[in-house]
């Protein structure tokens, strides 16, 4: 049984098998994340008695995707954009909660990595062996995958290109004010207002532009844990 945690709603899903994708049972509720965080763990655990009702299947263990991540050190959460998570040790609250073991990875990893084995990748770009993942919801994110394998970085932020800084003439503007990546996917569902409008196309057509510029700019996001300064100077870490 496989959970995904948004800053919207909570999803859950059985597949029948890494082979068939099909989804055996879904269940979909709001996350009510406003209610703070005691009130998300049991929206979780709502979810999971969702779909053992509906399928009549007890897991041995869950894995669950999440916004932001577990910090490798503390153990708590950080970077979410359902700020009732940060500094909170979610994966051993749900534990408890549910009293299953549970694996617990950043949501935009867990995309890319999907996609990588089992969807658009798998199926047009087969020999792909660098894989980028740009995703786009309540929040922004990104994974990115080499060979297979989710760079999940020393801090566990690889991946996380949404944490890019705008000078003051990047910065596209509605009605005067900075518009957030989290909003452009809601955005893009007004385009064809939008394109009728001269202020608000010249606003976000300066937004795709930035768009298109982040996966060339110098990625920091890739959360290195070595950094080489050649010919002379051994590597140091940061």
């Amino acid at each position: 049984m496989g959970i995904d945690l948004g800053g919207t709603k909570i999803e859950g899903v059985i597949l029948s098998s890494l082979d068939d994708t099909t989804p055996i049972v879904r269940q979909r509720i709001a996350t009510e994340g406003e209610k703070g965080y005691d009130h998300i763990l049991s929206r979780i655990a709502q979810v999971l008695d969702l779909l053992k009702s509906a399928s009549g299947l007890k897991p041995e263990r869950i894995g669950i995707c999440t916004p932001g991540v577990l910090d490798p050190g503390t153990q708590t959460m950080k970077n979410c954009n359902s700020t009732a998570l940060n500094g909170r040790p979610m994966l051993a609250d749900l534990e408890a909660r549910l009293g299953l073991p549970v694996v617990m990875a950043n949501d935009a990893n867990c995309f890319a990595l999907a996609e990588t084995h089992l969807g658009a990748i798998k199926q047009q770009a087969p020999k792909a062996r660098t894989v980028f993942g740009i995703i786009m919801g309540t929040g922004v994110g990104g994974g990115i995958v080499v060979d297979g394998k989710i760079i999940e970085g020393r801090h566990g932020i690889g991946g996380e290109w949404g944490h890019n800084f705008w000078t003051a003439l990047e910065v596209p503007a509605i009605a005067g004010r900075p518009v957030a990546w989290k909003l452009l996917s809601q955005v893009l569902l007004w385009k064809d207002s939008i394109w009728s409008n001269p202020a608000l196309k010249n606003s976000l057509s300066k937004l795709l532009w930035r768009l298109k510029r982040i996966p060339m700019q110098k990625p920091p996001w890739i959360d290195y844990t070595n950094s080489l300064a050649g010919p002379y100077q051994s590597s140091s870490i940061f």
